[in-house]
């Protein structure tokens, strides 16, 4: 009878599984079958919560149903490890539905349970649906303990899938924390565990994540590889929802690197997975997405068709972040299709749910908006009022920011002061070791003097007199060679005191210099930040490309771009130095340029490096001709005039490159920084007429300066000058593609020498 049961609930099985998602009713009949029995065994529990899992996200209603039916039961029979494991299961729906005060409830009854029984794998499940929970509200710090505490379980255990899950959410957090290293370290070693195990979904979450910070740090190839890995093993674990989480990061790539129509594809396979399975946020998510590609397009009808769909799941459920997204997205959307009092409408409405989060960057967005809103309708007061206003946001965040950068750099200082000393230590270590071997050779040969001469005075002399003269002389050579031992082995001790100290400042150093290394990443995060959004460069330039290699992880080389009025204005700089020197020149430049634009309304590029030059004298007390601090930059700053169909060049050592009717034209920079110099004279100004299909470059010295080559040489402008001739009718990604593989390959093994920035545009 036993058997025939095991046999009946196996195919109850197969029909649960393979059951329709929309044939609830045969459902319900197979739920009756087992649920209604008088004497429910616990293999008949456990298939009913196994076949309420398989429904949480295509029939989350169904799946609470028969769950609490099993708690019921399970309470009835007395089977306390189903009633944990439905509890579990309860708590993980509501945090579905983002009931969290319910399902930390559940989650506490479950942990009663496991705790009475000793079930350490229990207790450490319910840690981690926990410390997941808590990664889910942003609290991190609860996030991370309950992490901790469920490891420490399933390392003790030896559960290695609990601790392999561990693992990947602790690298979560540190992901969310912009420690992207210990991130990668923590996936990486999850990963080698689901390897082992063969568990697809854990190799996937893995690789997917992983692909996420490549993403992050623009190594794009790197991403999509690990983003194909994980869509393969999502595939295999069946896990839908994974798998169109995989494949909206894939297109997310795309995007970046322009290929709109691959993004496309992965977008919409993504949508048919989010709708299969009932995920209504994850749908809202890609049809944002695919509605950023149709405005890029400039296919406006789809795109607000997408993002009025995303924007209604989003005002449903009051996740306001995608709420004053998507008013922001419509109302862009509205004024390229130059309906300006839609887009004002659409423009209040994020600014209503944008304070309400006190969202400066939502907030920022808006203003700017606003500001182009205006311009168009010809109000030069109100265009001018919400640009100051974009502008001082954004000041606000540079300097929230700067604060950060500014305390960063002064611990790489105090660090580097520190390995100075220890140098200095480590040199004096080494004299006193040398002075020790030299004195112990003295004291031996002074013992083996005196040996001698006691063994000389006893032949030569046998009387009582000679003797006592020969023990008071060995008396005060013992008394020197004492006091010599005394002197070494303090001197041994001095040494080996400060080799200890040594050591132990140079593993602080060590932990130190790994701190500082994930500062300077972050530093990256927040220069970056400070650079102009992608997307408003777009809308500025249209037609571009910029390529922006830092040597270091953050860079001297920045790049300015700003509209004011008719008038685009853009900047490329190379600052003095490169790495944290150059980064902090670059932020005072972006700063300066901020204010003399934007606050000055100085739209001629001469006088912006006359204003520029005078900022950077005064910040840095430059006086005189030969002064030490002459710390500045090289600046090549254009204003393009589209009404007028005029370009305005002026340099400050670097040039400017105008392709023209198939002829390359250079306008060389004045023969002077900006900062202070020998002679400092105004810039000069220079004016072109441009027309349609003519191309610009602006750039620093750090593509043409770099070693390479079969000889070892330097790259030089006329090698630049070529590629740019020979690929001037490809589209702009495409130069941008070519430029950055032919330095890639010109450099070879050789380390690149300096920070490079080249902008291209397309009149």
């Amino acid at each position: 009878m036993k058997n025939q049961n095991k046999i009946r609930l196996f195919c109850l099985t197969l029909l649960l599984l393979g059951s329709n998602i929309n044939d609830i009713k045969c459902q319900q009949d197979i739920f009756n079958n087992v649920i209604l029995e008088k004497n429910s065994s616990e293999e008949g529990l456990y298939i009913v919560l196994d076949s309420a899992k398989q429904l949480e996200f295509d029939d989350p209603a169904h799946a609470e149903k028969f769950t609490k039916k099993v708690i019921q039961l399970s309470q009835k029979h007395k089977y306390l490890l189903i009633e944990a494991d439905a509890y579990t299961y309860m708590g993980l729906l509501n945090e579905d539905m983002a009931d969290f005060e319910k399902a930390t409830q559940y989650f506490n009854m479950a942990l009663k349970i496991f705790e009475s029984e000793n079930n350490k794998k229990g207790i450490a499940s319910i840690y981690n649906n926990l410390g997941s929970m808590f990664d889910y509200k942003g609290v991190f710090d609860s996030s991370i303990y309950y992490f901790n505490k469920a490891m420490v379980i399933n390392k003790e255990t030896g559960n290695e899938l609990g601790y392999g899950d561990n693992l990947y959410n602790t690298g979560l957090i540190y992901y969310a924390t912009g420690k992207n290293d210990q991130a990668l370290s923590n996936w990486f070693n999850a990963l080698k565990i689901f390897e082992k195990l063969k568990d697809y979904e854990g190799m996937g979450a893995c690789e997917h994540s992983i692909g996420l910070v490549m993403r992050a740090q623009k190594e794009f190839d790197k991403s999509i590889e690990y983003l194909e890995k994980a869509y393969i093993n999502a595939v295999k674990s069946k896990d839908n929802r994974l798998t169109a989480d995989v494949l909206m990061s894939m297109g997310n790539v795309y995007v970046e690197t322009k290929d709109y129509n691959n993004a496309l594809k992965k977008f919409k396979a993504a949508e048919i997975l989010y709708q299969n399975s009932g995920d209504l946020f994850g749908l809202a998510s890609i049809h944002t997405n695919i509605g950023d590609i149709f405005k890029i397009e400039e296919n406006l009808d789809s795109a607000i068709f997408y993002y009025e769909k995303s924007n209604r799941v989003f005002v449903e459920n009051e996740i306001l972040s995608g709420v004053t997204h998507t008013y922001a997205e419509l109302a862009e959307c509205y004024l390229m299709k130059k309906a300006y009092t839609k887009a004002i409408d659409y423009c209040n409405l994020s600014m209503k749910v944008a304070e309400a989060l006190d969202s400066k960057d939502y907030m920022s967005k808006v203003y700017f908006l606003l500001y182009r809103i205006h311009v168009k309708l010809n109000n030069p007061q109100k265009a001018l009022d919400y640009h100051v206003k974009y502008t001082e946001i954004n000041d606000t965040l540079f300097n929230e920011n700067k604060q950060k950068i500014v305390e960063e750099l002064q611990t790489k200082y105090e660090t580097e002061k520190k390995e100075q000393q220890i140098k200095l230590q480590k040199s004096d270590i080494e004299k006193k070791e040398a002075l020790i071997a030299k004195e112990r050779f003295l004291k031996y040969g002074f013992g083996a003097i005196g040996l001698l001469f006691i063994l000389l005075t006893l032949v030569i002399y046998r009387s009582n007199r000679h003797k006592k003269k020969v023990n008071m002389l060995l008396s005060q050579k013992n008394e020197q060679i004492m006091q010599k031992n005394e002197e070494i082995t303090s001197q041994r001790d001095e040494i080996a005191a400060q080799r200890d100290l040594a050591t132990n400042q140079r593993d602080i150093i060590a932990h130190q210099q790994r701190d500082i290394t994930d500062s300077i990443k972050y530093a990256f995060q927040i220069q970056s930040a400070i650079f102009p959004h992608e997307e408003e460069v777009r809308l500025i330039l249209k037609d571009y490309f910029i390529l922006y290699k830092p040597r270091d992880i953050v860079s001297g080389d920045f790049y300015w771009v700003n509209k004011f009025g008719n008038k685009i204005i853009v900047v490329a700089a190379d600052c003095t130095g490169h790495g944290v020197p150059g980064a902090f020149m670059s932020m005072l430049g972006v700063a300066f340029l901020n204010d003399i634009v934007n606050k000055e309304h100085i739209t001629s590029p001469s006088v912006i490096l006359n204003r520029l030059r005078e900022d950077i004298i005064l910040a840095m007390k430059q006086r005189g001709e030969n002064v030490k601090q002459q710390d500045g930059m090289d600046v090549a700053a254009i204003v393009i005039d589209k009404e007028e169909q005029t370009i305005e060049f002026s340099g400050a050592n670097n040039p400017l490159y105008l392709i023209k009717n198939e002829e390359l034209i250079e306008t060389k920079g004045d023969k002077m920084p900006v900062s202070i110099y020998a002679k400092m004279t105004p810039f000069n100004s220079h004016k072109f007429s441009i027309g349609s299909g003519d191309l610009v470059y602006i750039f620093s010295d750090g593509y043409a300066d770099q070693f390479g080559g079969p000889h070892g040489k330097k790259l030089k402008y006329k090698y630049f000058k070529e590629l740019l001739l020979n690929n001037k009718t490809k589209p702009m990604s495409e130069q941008k593609d070519i430029l950055s593989q032919n330095f890639d390959s010109w450099r070879g093994e050789y380390p690149q020498v300096d920070d490079v920035l080249v902008i291209g545009i397309k009149i």
